[in-house]
């Protein structure tokens, strides 16, 4: 769960920027659930999902409900995934097969790609790396940095705010590039170092003593800024 700080300086942010809009994995549900912040856009399913009030499947996804149906049994009858440690997550829009506290991280990651690349396969869905995770998704192309693209269009703001901490964020700060014409500017934050009593937040720096949890980049701007996060 997010912690409170994390929440606080959300909620803050959505009352001082043009919007704020989370971009994640997840179903948007379990978004809301974290994140309880009124005006806040939630785009789950890595763009397959969003909630805006209640939580819809893009149109392209639709057609896969019975094919993610059949990969979930099929995935909860593979030896590999009944391991300890392997977590099979069924959402609405995908499955995420987590290896994340397995003994050997590695070599169960290695063991499930080749059963859940057959199982991708045989039903037309595509398989894809995560942080200690494999999912599978509809073949609907689109990703995190689509979705920002889309925010960017739609909202016109004089500047992007995006904050990620995974790998498949990776296509959200490249998009950044061709959004704005120029190279991103990378640096890190820690909510852990932000101040509780100013109305600021503190970027990382060695003193802190503690490692960056979240890798961002930003424009400066006011009020017509839009925030990007992950969850």
């Amino acid at each position: 769960m997010p912690s409170r700080e994390v929440v606080s300086l959300l909620s803050e942010l959505s009352h001082s920027l043009l919007r704020v809009a989370v971009i994640s994995g997840r179903d948007t549900d379990a978004l809301a659930a974290r994140l309880p912040i009124d005006d806040v856009l939630f785009v789950g399913n890595h763009g397959l999902e969003e909630r805006n009030g209640e939580s819809r499947l893009v149109a392209a996804a639709q057609p896969f409900a019975g094919a993610l149906q059949r990969a979930a049994q099929a995935i909860g009858r593979l030896s590999e995934a009944r391991r300890p440690g392997v977590r099979v997550e069924r959402k609405r829009a995908g499955l995420s097969v987590h290896f994340r506290n397995a003994a050997d991280s590695s070599e169960a990651q290695a063991s499930l790609r080749p059963a859940l690349a057959r199982i991708a396969d045989r039903e037309q869905l595509r398989l894809h790396a995560g942080r200690m995770v494999w999912e599978l998704r509809p073949p609907v192309d689109i990703d995190k940095g689509e979705v920002l693209r889309r925010l960017a269009k739609a909202l016109r703001p004089q500047a992007i705010i995006f904050v990620g901490d995974d790998l498949t964020y990776a296509n959200a700060f490249a998009a950044l590039k061709t959004i704005t014409g120029r190279r991103p500017w990378p640096s890190a934050f820690d909510p852990r170092c932000a101040s509780s009593r100013r109305r600021e937040t503190r970027w990382w720096e060695p003193s802190c003593g503690k490692p960056p949890a979240f890798a961002c980049c930003w424009s400066k701007s006011k009020r017509r800024s839009a925030s990007a996060s992950s969850a």
